[in-house]
């Protein structure tokens, strides 16, 4: 899976530390491929086109319809969401800064941060492959959650995400930055690699769902009925050890320096409130680690109790 979906991304997307430990975050090939717009359209938040370059490798330039830096600060979680889930193994589309004060074919304000994304091929959330599923949700709701109960990492997105094993993965990386909204939008099943990808990380940063995941582990745990399946641990398994990962390649600190990276690169026109969203995305995500160890032991907790009522070997 991690061979294919290297050679799956683009060559042109390459991410790098310089010499100084600057995260480098942004597109800066501007002038090596002729950009010519294929497409373009609005939806809800954002202004969206497709760009092809001269060799017809495609491309997605993404700006919010916000004129505002809350609107510019969709960018840069954007950036930092995508380069976690490269870091991670996770498959999903690269992302890169187009900064304020750059014109580029397809950006529709010049004065205002944008995205430039690699193209993923593929039908949206695999509906051909899982059509005859009875569950698919892998949304950790949360403000639109009709009560606590359904909030976060429900029975059905625990058996929704044992349906392949790239979904924990995604699953998990959603959990650390809190996003909630995973949909059949931002979800992408690419046949021939056999792979799911992850698109679309602007929501994250904001929210805390580790708690929630320990909330909702934690009642199945003391629930008398037998509600997981072998299918189920098996994607739990999986879910826990990308928590594991996240633990050991992420730190505080790296979030720290991805985020003001990210910050310093898109050239954001009022820096001062700009800086105090970083600072809110940085605590949230400062939360969330600090419930991944407590949540990483439940899930543990819920794989020895079924291990005893199943008879399933877990790692």
């Amino acid at each position: 899976m991690r061979n294919s979906y290297m050679l799956f991304v683009s060559l042109l997307f390459v991410w790098k530390m310089s010499g100084k430990g600057e995260i480098s975050l942004t597109y800066t090939d501007f002038n090596a491929h002729d950009l010519v717009l294929v497409k373009e359209w609005e939806v809800k938040r954002s202004y969206i086109a497709i760009v092809k370059d001269a060799r017809g490798k495609k491309y997605i330039i993404k700006q919010s319809k916000k004129d505002d830096v809350k609107g510019e600060m969709f960018c840069v979680r954007e950036v930092a969401g995508a380069y976690l889930a490269k870091i991670l193994g996770i498959p999903a589309n690269e992302v890169l800064l187009i900064p304020a004060g750059v014109s580029v074919v397809g950006k529709k304000n010049k004065n205002r941060a944008a995205t430039m994304h690699t193209f993923v091929e593929g039908i949206h959330w695999g509906v051909k492959k899982f059509e005859g599923s009875r569950f698919f949700s892998l949304r950790q709701r949360l403000s639109r959650a009709p009560s606590d109960a359904e909030k976060g990492l429900t029975l059905i997105v625990i058996k929704s995400m044992a349906l392949h094993a790239t979904l924990p993965l995604i699953v998990a990386l959603d959990s650390f930055l809190g996003i909630s909204g995973r949909n059949k939008r931002n979800l992408i099943y690419d046949e021939s690699h056999d792979a799911f990808y992850v698109i679309d990380f602007d929501t994250g940063c904001t929210n805390n769902l580790c708690v929630w995941a320990i909330e909702r582990l934690t009642e199945i745990m003391k629930s008398q009925d037998k509600v997981l399946e072998k299918q189920d641990i098996e994607g739990l398994i999986l879910y826990k050890k990308m928590l594991e990962k996240i633990i050991h390649t992420i730190s505080p600190a790296f979030v720290h320096t991805l985020l003001y990276d990210a910050l310093v690169q898109a050239h954001i026109r009022d820096a001062g409130e700009a800086k105090k969203c970083v600072a809110r995305y940085e605590d949230a995500l400062t939360h969330s680690y600090g419930c991944i160890k407590k949540l990483i032991d439940v899930v543990k907790n819920v794989l020895m109790a079924y291990n005893k009522k199943i008879g399933f070997y877990h790692s």
